[in-house]
């Protein structure tokens, strides 16, 4: 290669990046917008990089709410409405009853529609009513089934009403253990010895007989009565 044309090679390396550069130039200069370079304040993160041109400070658009609870269309709360106390149907009052003094009653046969069972041809739903009607069987139930358990328990056939008191028992321990033991076993109330709830059936089995020949009768007539008090509890026959 001779020296001409190392040297004409060599001016051709230096025009063609002074031809580049005049066509920047130009672009720049005839307001057309130029492509931004590495490291130039001009680029898309150019506002952040700052930290000062990246700021919003005018509207935009929005309340100026940042994120507060919006106070329209406040009102009280609607709570959920809580499960209404229920009667026993009178299947289960009468399944119940059999299981807390051992004895069937044989009239529900007869009774039963009259305490709102359903008969699923004209009644297909269970009245839960605390009707006068149902009262009036769930205490002739009650009498029925209770008389025939203390009858049995004071024949020393049964424990299910007397079982940590005998019929003719007068101690007041005794009686007010059995009395917690009923308390449990009707009302699932898991009374103390000294409760004041045990009190009131103390005072009734305790009280003075004016006759003694009818001791045995009237203690056996008021075991019953707190059978039937508890058999027909409020506590009992609603959950």
């Amino acid at each position: 290669m001779t020296r001409v044309t190392q040297t004409m090679m060599l001016a051709g390396l230096l025009v063609v990046p002074a031809c580049y550069e005049g066509i920047a130039d130009g672009a720049a200069t005839d307001g057309e917008t130029s492509l931004p370079t590495r490291g130039s304040d001009d680029g898309p993160n150019s506002a952040t990089e700052s930290g000062s041109d990246g700021e919003d400070d005018g509207d935009s658009g929005d309340d100026g709410d940042s994120g507060a609870p919006n106070p329209e269309g406040e009102g009280p709360a609607e709570l959920p409405v809580g499960r209404a106390i229920r009667r026993m149907t009178a299947d289960q009052y009468v399944r119940s009853l059999e299981v807390a003094t051992g004895q069937a009653w044989s009239g529900f046969a007869e009774f039963s529609a009259a305490m709102g069972k359903a008969d699923y041809a004209e009644i297909t739903e269970h009245d839960r009513t605390l009707s006068v009607t149902f009262e009036k069987f769930i205490n002739d139930a009650a009498l029925a089934t209770c008389r025939a358990a203390v009858d049995l328990d004071a024949d020393d056939a049964g424990d299910t009403i007397l079982r940590h008191a005998s019929l003719e028992d007068t101690d007041e321990t005794a009686v007010r253990t059995n009395v917690q033991y009923l308390l449990l076993r009707f009302l699932a109330d898991e009374a103390q010895l000294d409760d004041e709830a045990i009190d009131p059936w103390v005072s009734l089995v305790l009280a003075p007989i004016t006759n003694p020949e009818e001791a045995t009768q009237t203690r056996r007539a008021r075991w019953t009565a707190v059978c039937i008090g508890l058999a027909t509890h409020v506590d009992f026959i609603t959950y």
